[in-house]
């Protein structure tokens, strides 16, 4: 007899060490996988967006409250009737930052006026039912500062779709962008009306999938009030214009799954208020299959080994034939 008990045993272990290493094998490379979805949305102008209410920001102070009291107004203006030109009176306008929203009724005259101290936050114009009339430019974007007048008029309409007269022109680019790399939002507004406005102003309320990186403008003072960009043009000349541009970066890969939106306000004295929006579509890749860390690289070398040693011996039995007992 040839066999001893150990080489008896021997065929046992291997084909023993043979499954383990197949099932071994076949978790790491399936159980241990995990499919990433990695969208990258491709960012276009849209003529018609749907508004959405901008990432809150922080709520005014009392100090500035305080402050504000001792200065008058500092945020003020009229709601007007864009398609007959004329002032509403007793419509509610509000003005709402982060969790806190001051509410304030149009005199006589059509006007508005609020103490709010130095803070960022939204206007809007509230019509009653009753009216049929609806605003214009929801969500206009502000900053208010302490001993400086802001004026910014509100219009209204039947529709709410006449055109205001003056309409900035915004752009975005790249036309893909994913997480962690930047958009430029480019702004151009241009004054085609036969004379100058004064205080004009530009904003644009970054959503929170968004982080300001840099801001210029070809005239004016621009700046990043937290995620709030401002352009204080102040007079611009009939004729004249002013070029923006504002980069932002992807941070949120929640982002890259659904609707970018910029939305662009330009406000000045002399007449209302208007709005631009750049709208960004969700476009999904194939999902990229990515390994997990951790234990399952091992496993998986592991298993490899066993299933080579399995074919080797497999090789050596079936070339050599052994005496039976």
């Amino acid at each position: 007899m040839y066999f001893t008990a150990k080489t008896r045993l021997m065929p046992k272990m291997v084909v023993l060490l043979g499954f383990v290493g197949t099932v071994l094998f076949l978790w790491a490379a399936t159980g241990s996988m995990v499919v990433a979805q990695d969208p990258r949305p491709t960012l276009t102008p849209s003529p018609e967006p749907t508004p959405t209410q901008p990432v809150p920001p922080p709520a005014p102070t009392a100090q500035t409250q305080a402050a504000a009291d001792d200065t008058g107004p500092n945020l003020r203006g009229r709601v007007i009737n864009v398609a007959t030109g004329e002032a509403v009176s007793n419509v509610v306008v509000v003005f709402t930052a982060g969790d806190v929203s001051v509410e304030v009724v149009t005199d006589e005259n059509g006007e508005y006026a609020f103490d709010l101290g130095t803070a960022n936050g939204v206007l809007n114009v509230v019509p009653s039912q009753q009216s049929g009339l609806k605003p214009l430019t929801p969500d206009v974007a502000v900053r208010s500062i302490v001993g400086v007048e802001t004026v910014v008029n509100l219009g209204v309409s039947q529709d709410g779709r006449v055109a205001p007269p003056l309409l900035p022109t915004v752009t975005v680019s790249p036309d893909r962008v994913g997480v962690g790399e930047n958009i430029t939002v480019t702004v151009m507004v241009k004054n085609t009306l036969p004379y100058a406005i004064s205080g004009a102003m530009v904003t644009d309320q970054l959503p929170d999938s968004l982080v300001p990186v840099s801001i210029r403008a070809s005239t004016g003072n621009a700046y990043f009030s937290a995620d709030l960009a401002v352009v204080e043009l102040g007079q611009l000349d009939a004729g004249s214009g002013a070029l923006v541009e504002i980069v932002a970066q992807i941070t949120s890969s929640r982002a890259v799954a659904s609707v970018l939106q910029s939305k662009v306000s330009f406000f000045f004295r002399e007449d209302v208020a208007a709005q631009a929006q750049a709208l960004g579509s969700s476009a999904g890749t194939t999902p990229t299959v990515l390994p997990v860390t951790g234990m399952a690289l091992p496993l998986l070398a592991l298993a490899v080994l066993a299933v080579v040693v399995l074919a080797s011996w497999l090789r050596r039995r079936t070339g050599h034939s052994l005496p039976a007992d």
